[in-house]
């Protein structure tokens, strides 16, 4: 994706920002964000989101679910009054950055890190790439709202990091607003207009790893199927799940049309 397509995804909601700086901030941060945040599922195993936040694209999807929620709660009399518009845009450009090193900058598991609160928060609160656009006390209260995201759920079993929690009402609806989008029983809508996530051509997907590694995603798929059998079940990757499932889909209504 070019930079100007990773940020055509999120043009509604850099719109709920007010200040034109935060707006050059976010779409200069997105521009450095790792390639998978535009493919990956915003959860690991399908149990804390909605079909269309476990599937390619998923945690864009969750990401612009979180800034909607984050959007209609700073517009509500209750916080709006107690909230400066800074404020309001700080909450909107952390919701929209709070999962943006979720797999941290490599993906090499393919599966979300306890500590990705905290990591994407110092990324904004430090990174040079990153300075001239707001101020550092700005960037601060991004990034800590950011950083204690995860609320309640402070630690896991297989990290010694324990996450801070929200400590002020910034923090606090930040995590509000990632909680209500992230239930699996709550269905963010999109409108028909807005840009979304698109799965490449498998017939131009190329694998980058494994024993198939540069070969097309069609070639194997017609000469070695146990080895996509193989990927479901262990590599459970995106794009590559999603593209398995569409030429499966594909080759099942070309049988049917034998019929």
């Amino acid at each position: 994706m070019t930079n100007e397509e990773k940020i055509a995804l999120f043009e509604k909601e850099i719109e709920y920002l007010n200040g034109e700086d935060f707006k050059e901030f976010i779409k200069k941060t997105i521009t450095l964000l790792p390639n998978y945040f535009f493919e990956v599922p915003a959860s690991s195993s399908g149990k804390f989101h909605s079909a269309l936040e476990s599937g390619f694209g998923g945690l864009v999807y969750h990401t612009k679910a979180v800034a909607k929620v984050a959007n209609y709660l700073v517009n509500l009399q209750q916080y709006k009054s107690k909230l400066s518009e800074a404020e309001r845009d700080c909450i909107i450009t952390s919701a929209l950055l709070h999962d943006c090193l979720k797999h941290n900058w490599e993906n090499k598991t393919g599966f979300s890190v306890h500590e990705h609160p905290v990591l994407a928060g110092e990324f904004v609160k430090t990174d040079e790439r990153l300075d001239g656009i707001l101020s550092e006390e700005i960037r601060i209260v991004i990034g800590d709202a950011i950083s204690s995201h995860s609320g309640e759920w402070t630690t896991n079993k297989r990290s010694k990091t324990t996450l801070p929690s929200p400590q002020n009402l910034v923090q606090e609806l930040v995590h509000l607003s990632d909680y209500i989008a992230s239930r699996s029983d709550i269905h963010i809508l999109f409108e028909e207009d807005e840009v979304k996530p698109t799965l490449p051509d498998p017939n131009e997907y190329i694998l980058n790893f494994g024993k198939h590694s540069g070969k097309s995603l069609t070639y194997v798929f017609e000469h070695h199927r146990d080895y996509l059998e193989w990927c479901k079940e262990n590599i459970k990757r995106e794009p590559l799940m999603s593209l398995i499932k569409l030429l499966e889909e594909q080759e099942k209504n070309q049988e049917d049309d034998e019929i």
